[in-house]
């Protein structure tokens, strides 16, 4: 049971950087689109299938990262920003109930961890998974919106919070 949520956490993670790819990839103004898509998308195969593959590919499919991080061909690129007009409007209607999604994402990790028998890991999964839906409902984001800024926090994190 434990081992089968993994894995879906971590497809949904792959699925996540395989848009981040698609957008990396469609990104015309940076000058290392296709490195920094080629990174997110071989970040989704990894993550999506990497207990599926041989410890040799997943071996080179890391060290194909590393020639790119090298050479320098992951670059953020340009982001749409956040929707200054949004945000401030959320901000002001929630006050500090702003960091309730945080708090969420807290307690439903340590008390999944701590009572029941499908670990931390998985506590931060679901945790994460019930924090977005509590921010959701919360702002009233629209869904583009949460794509956008989905998109926005993964390519912002990029190979420097992933590689050594």
């Amino acid at each position: 049971m434990v081992n089968t949520l993994l894995l879906i956490l971590y497809a949904l993670i792959g699925v996540v950087m395989a848009i981040a790819g698609i957008e990396a990839f469609r990104a015309k103004d940076n000058p290392a689109r296709i490195g920094t898509g080629l990174f997110w998308e071989i970040m989704a195969v990894i993550f999506a299938f990497g207990t599926l593959m041989p410890a040799m590919v997943v071996g080179v499919l890391v060290v194909i990262i590393g020639i790119l991080a090298l050479f320098k061909q992951i670059q953020i690129g340009k982001i749409k920003p956040v929707d200054g007009a949004h945000a401030a409007t959320a901000a002001k209607r929630l006050g500090g109930w702003v960091f309730v999604p945080s708090v969420v994402l807290a307690v439903v990790s340590i008390g999944v961890a701590q009572f029941t028998k499908l670990g931390g890991q998985v506590g931060i999964g679901i945790g994460a998974a019930v924090s977005l839906i509590v921010a959701i409902i919360m702002t009233k984001a629209p869904g583009k919106m949460v794509y956008n800024d989905t998109q926005r926090m993964v390519r912002s994190v990029g190979a420097a919070g992933i590689l050594p």
